[in-house]
């Protein structure tokens, strides 16, 4: 069969295939052709760096890369792509891993798994989604951490005062104990029969607890400004 390569100097109608394990000082990449394992290297984590690399000694080929979803977002796929590399972000989840790849896991392994399973076509990449949605996306996740965060905070309390064998009245239904109703807290700022030590530590999860639902209430402001946006707007109103 003959080769696709036309030159020495040129790949042309050929695939190089890139699996890159990103880390914030530098990249472990390996390059795959259709037949051969060409190369795993350090780079420094620059898209411009390694697209210059590629065209220097692999003119003309059609690059395609992958890298699993992480701490860089999808920064480095919309730049590569901007550079004409064919870029695809897979979830970690969504990458066969063997109990050997397990006990024997370093950055060289994880670069050339991935480059594998691109030349195989074996996973499919995550939806890449425009710029300004993903910074959209942060304030709504914000919304969820603080929810989790005060939740942690009043079941920080409610934890204290089984671990002392203090009762929460009946006159307090759940949904206020829940809420931190007015009055709730207003008994929970002065237990009677306390020790003093005690009411101090209830005292500042209390405090932390409204500092978290003060920020949680202006997320929430946020996030309904956002919701009456144009590209929202009608999405929202349907939910």
């Amino acid at each position: 069969m003959p080769s696709t390569k036309v030159s020495k100097n040129s790949f042309k109608g050929q695939s190089i295939y890139i699996g890159i394990d990103c880390h914030h000082k530098s990249w472990k990449v390996t390059l795959l052709s259709d037949n051969f394992e060409l190369k795993t290297m350090s780079r420094d984590p620059d898209p411009g760096s390694l697209v210059s690399y590629l065209e220097l000694h692999y003119p003309g080929a059609e690059y395609k890369a992958v890298y699993e979803s992480g701490f860089n977002g999808f920064t480095v796929c919309r730049e590569l792509r901007r550079l004409r590399v064919d870029c695809q972000v897979v979830h970690a989840m969504d990458v066969p891993s063997t109990h050997k790849d397990r006990q024997q896991k370093s950055d060289k392994s994880d670069s050339r798994k991935l480059a594998q399973l691109l030349r195989s076509s074996g996973f499919k990449g995550i939806d890449v989604p425009p710029r300004h949605i993903e910074m959209d996306r942060k304030l709504l996740r914000q919304h969820f951490s603080l929810t989790r965060m005060l939740t942690a905070e009043k079941n920080r309390v409610k934890s204290t005062l089984f671990q002392f064998g203090i009762e929460i009245p009946e006159r307090f239904s759940s949904s206020q104990s829940r809420s931190w109703s007015k009055v709730f807290i207003g008994w929970l700022r002065s237990i009677s029969d306390i020790d003093p030590r005690l009411q101090l530590s209830i005292n500042n999860y209390i405090e932390t607890g409204l500092l978290i639902r003060k920020q949680l209430l202006e997320v929430t402001k946020q996030l309904r400004s956002l919701s009456q946006a144009g590209e929202y707007k009608e999405d929202f109103s349907l939910l």
